[in-house]
């Protein structure tokens, strides 16, 4: 019952993300990210079948999307968007907002990924809950941060490419922000395993990457501060939302036991603590 209840939520929160994009005028790439996640979660899923590491989803979830639960591909959504919004009022520098927008959604992911793997809504082939990072694979993460860096880059592109239009943006974009993440994951994995990282010790190179990306965008936000307007109402429906992605993660830490596991605390503080300034910081630039 209460993953029914999770589902629900996300479709009625995607609704009310959706209608702040609405009035920003920005509800085209609110759908171009939501269809964005509805391919490459689908091909993620077709290209990695029964490789270690790869992942499918509880089949008794409902509105099965080819090879994904059209709740998670609306969450990707909104995530995204959320994300992107915050962003923009951290910094005005491209490179920055390249650097934090799949900042912020990964930090989202952290804490959630271990628990909805024990909720069982996906299940990772091969990982044990003592393996990767509590019984998720590093390169989940990495290919969070990664797919959506590449989503801002051909978006960046897609700026400059008018003759193809509105509508051939949405082919565009999707299908070359895909292409450029399976480079760039693929420079990933090739440097993990010279790096000779395993399933056993991938909590370190977590360590290693996320804090140093963190430190780059903090200092963009200092340093190249932007002021977006944006109406106070519509700040708090993209904090809420927000905001009940930690909550979902809360309630699995209290049913799971996570709260024991000290790692897994340090890793829920950081990311709250990430969160915590990144909308102060938006909260104090911004023109409401």
């Amino acid at each position: 019952m209460f993953i029914y209840i999770v589902q629900i939520i996300g479709f009625l929160l995607f609704g009310l993300v959706g209608y702040v994009a609405w009035r920003r005028h920005e509800f085209s790439l609110y759908a171009l990210a939501t269809l964005y996640a509805a391919l490459f979660e689908n091909l993620d899923v077709f290209i990695s079948r029964g490789t270690i590491g790869s992942y499918f989803y509880d089949p008794d979830l409902f509105l099965i999307i080819v090879e994904t639960p059209l709740f998670v591909i609306l969450s990707w959504g909104i995530i995204f968007y959320t994300s992107y919004t915050l962003a923009r009022g951290l910094s005005k520098k491209f490179w920055a907002q390249a650097l934090t927008v799949p900042l912020l959604a990964t930090i989202i992911d952290l804490p959630l990924d271990p628990v909805a793997t024990k909720f069982g809504l996906w299940t990772w082939l091969g990982y044990g809950e003592n393996d990767g990072i509590f019984g998720v694979p590093l390169a989940n993460f990495i290919g969070w941060y990664l797919v959506i860096f590449a989503l801002m880059i051909c978006l960046r592109i897609s700026h400059h490419v008018d003759f193809l239009g509105r509508s051939g943006k949405y082919i565009f974009v999707p299908l070359f922000s895909f292409g450029l993440f399976i480079i760039i994951f693929g420079v990933f994995q090739y440097t993990a395993v010279a790096l000779g990282v395993n399933m056993h010790n991938q909590f370190n190179y977590l360590q290693l990457f996320f804090p140093i990306v963190a430190a780059l965008c903090l200092v963009s936000w200092l340093i190249h501060k932007e002021r977006m307007k944006i109406k106070i109402s519509h700040f708090y429906i993209l904090l809420f939302s927000r905001l009940l992605f930690y909550a979902f993660s809360v309630i699995g830490i209290i049913s799971y036991g996570f709260w024991r596991d000290p790692l897994f605390i340090a890793v829920l503080i950081f990311a709250l603590a990430l969160e915590a300034t990144a909308n102060f910081k938006f909260k104090f630039n911004a023109k409401t």
